[in-house]
């Protein structure tokens, strides 16, 4: 396998794990939201009014969850990729 080739399938596993890792983050907001659509709906149908509180406090903390793991995804996982996009193509530049 010529260095070429290798550094091409460098750059096709980054492109993939980028997409994979978008996807991830993609489903992990419309999981926060569906969660919360559920309580709106909850509370649309007349739900026991007291429990109605303890459901959103819940949705709050798993909300900032998601944020958080979206927010290190983002910052450790897909910029450990782009830099390694970088790197690669600037080998690829000075083969």
């Amino acid at each position: 396998m010529s260095q070429q080739q290798s550094l091409a399938d460098q750059v096709q596993w980054c492109i993939e794990t980028q997409d994979y890792l978008n996807d991830l983050n993609q489903e992990l907001k419309q999981v926060s939201e569906k969660y919360q659509n559920s309580i709106d709906e909850l509370k649309r149908f007349g739900y026991l009014a007291e429990m109605i509180p303890k459901l959103e406090s819940l949705c709050s903390d798993f909300q900032g969850g998601i944020d958080a793991v979206v927010d290190y995804i983002e910052s450790e996982h897909i910029a450990y990729v782009d830099a390694r996009v970088h790197t690669i193509s600037n080998t690829i530049s000075g083969v």
